[in-house]
Protein backbone atom coordinates (compact mmCIF):
# COMPACT_ATOMS: atom_id res chain seq x y z
CA UNK A 1 0.00 0.00 0.00
CA UNK A 2 2.55 2.32 1.07
CA UNK A 3 4.37 1.82 -2.39
CA UNK A 4 1.79 2.55 -4.27
CA UNK A 5 0.78 5.83 -2.56
CA UNK A 6 4.23 6.77 -2.92
CA UNK A 7 4.45 6.11 -6.59
CA UNK A 8 0.93 7.73 -6.94
CA UNK A 9 2.28 11.02 -5.87
CA UNK A 10 5.39 11.03 -7.54
CA UNK A 11 3.57 10.55 -10.78
CA UNK A 12 0.52 12.84 -10.26
CA UNK A 13 1.92 15.47 -7.96
CA UNK A 14 5.76 16.14 -8.23
CA UNK A 15 7.10 18.40 -10.80
CA UNK A 16 10.35 18.80 -11.97
CA UNK A 17 11.09 22.80 -13.27
CA UNK A 18 14.67 22.45 -13.57
CA UNK A 19 15.12 25.86 -11.71
CA UNK A 20 17.38 24.57 -9.16
CA UNK A 21 17.74 22.17 -5.94
CA UNK A 22 15.82 22.86 -3.19
CA UNK A 23 17.00 20.55 -0.15
CA UNK A 24 16.93 22.98 3.04
CA UNK A 25 13.28 23.89 3.52
CA UNK A 26 11.82 20.37 2.82
CA UNK A 27 13.91 19.12 5.38
CA UNK A 28 13.42 21.92 8.34
CA UNK A 29 9.14 20.75 7.26
CA UNK A 30 10.27 16.87 7.60
CA UNK A 31 12.05 17.65 10.82
CA UNK A 32 9.34 19.37 12.57
CA UNK A 33 6.64 17.03 11.56
CA UNK A 34 6.43 14.50 14.49
CA UNK A 35 8.27 11.57 14.26
CA UNK A 36 5.50 8.24 13.66
CA UNK A 37 5.46 6.40 17.67
CA UNK A 38 7.43 3.52 17.38
CA UNK A 39 9.07 3.93 14.14
CA UNK A 40 12.39 5.03 13.48
CA UNK A 41 12.71 8.20 10.74
CA UNK A 42 14.79 7.32 8.17
CA UNK A 43 15.30 10.01 5.47
CA UNK A 44 16.45 9.70 2.03
CA UNK A 45 18.04 12.66 0.40
CA UNK A 46 18.48 12.12 -3.59
CA UNK A 47 19.89 15.16 -5.40
CA UNK A 48 21.02 15.79 -8.64
CA UNK A 49 22.18 19.27 -8.54
CA UNK A 50 23.68 21.84 -6.20
CA UNK A 51 22.88 24.42 -3.43
CA UNK A 52 23.63 27.71 -2.62
CA UNK A 53 23.23 26.83 1.19
CA UNK A 54 25.54 24.09 1.63
CA UNK A 55 26.05 24.10 4.99
CA UNK A 56 23.05 25.21 6.56
CA UNK A 57 21.58 22.38 4.58
CA UNK A 58 24.07 20.04 6.61
CA UNK A 59 23.68 21.95 9.69
CA UNK A 60 19.40 21.48 10.11
CA UNK A 61 19.99 17.54 9.18
CA UNK A 62 23.13 17.87 12.01
CA UNK A 63 20.41 19.57 14.51
CA UNK A 64 17.78 16.97 13.77
CA UNK A 65 19.55 13.88 14.22
CA UNK A 66 21.39 14.92 17.42
CA UNK A 67 17.90 16.29 18.51
CA UNK A 68 16.60 12.57 17.63
CA UNK A 69 18.40 9.65 18.16
CA UNK A 70 16.02 7.36 15.88
CA UNK A 71 16.39 10.15 13.13
CA UNK A 72 19.18 9.14 9.81
CA UNK A 73 19.45 11.11 6.99
CA UNK A 74 21.23 9.30 3.69
CA UNK A 75 22.31 11.28 1.01
CA UNK A 76 22.57 10.06 -3.08
CA UNK A 77 24.30 11.79 -5.79
CA UNK A 78 22.93 10.98 -9.28
CA UNK A 79 24.95 12.69 -12.10
CA UNK A 80 28.27 14.57 -12.16
CA UNK A 81 26.54 17.92 -11.37
CA UNK A 82 25.61 16.78 -8.12
CA UNK A 83 27.70 18.29 -5.00
CA UNK A 84 30.02 16.16 -3.57
CA UNK A 85 30.17 18.70 -0.43
CA UNK A 86 26.30 18.09 0.00
CA UNK A 87 26.17 14.67 -0.13
CA UNK A 88 29.02 13.32 2.00
CA UNK A 89 28.24 16.11 4.06
CA UNK A 90 24.09 15.46 4.36
CA UNK A 91 25.50 11.76 5.11
CA UNK A 92 27.77 12.61 7.48
CA UNK A 93 25.50 14.86 9.57
CA UNK A 94 22.92 12.55 9.37
CA UNK A 95 24.11 9.35 10.61
CA UNK A 96 23.90 7.63 7.21
CA UNK A 97 25.55 6.85 4.17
Amino acid sequence: DSLRRVTAHIANELEADLGGTEICEPLKNLFHKARIEGYDRQVFVLTDGQVSNTMETISVVRDATSADESTRVFSLGLGHAASRALVEGIAEAGRGT
